[in-house]
């Protein structure tokens, strides 16, 4: 049973990774572009209230 379900898991792991990969491929812009836009439109707090970075 044990090596049954190990690989069930192994099996299922490699369907995620895949999964992952083939999503990365898809859209790799779209992820990038969001991730820029977020990092640019941040805002700190200061002494003097917020400011954008």
């Amino acid at each position: 049973m044990d090596s049954l379900e190990l690989c069930a898991g192994r099996a299922t792991k490699q369907a995620m990774k895949r999964a992952a990969e083939e999503l990365a491929k898809r859209k790799p812009a779209r992820k990038t572009t969001k991730k820029a836009a977020t990092k640019s439109h941040k805002t700190t707090k200061t002494k003097h209230g917020t400011s954008k970075v």
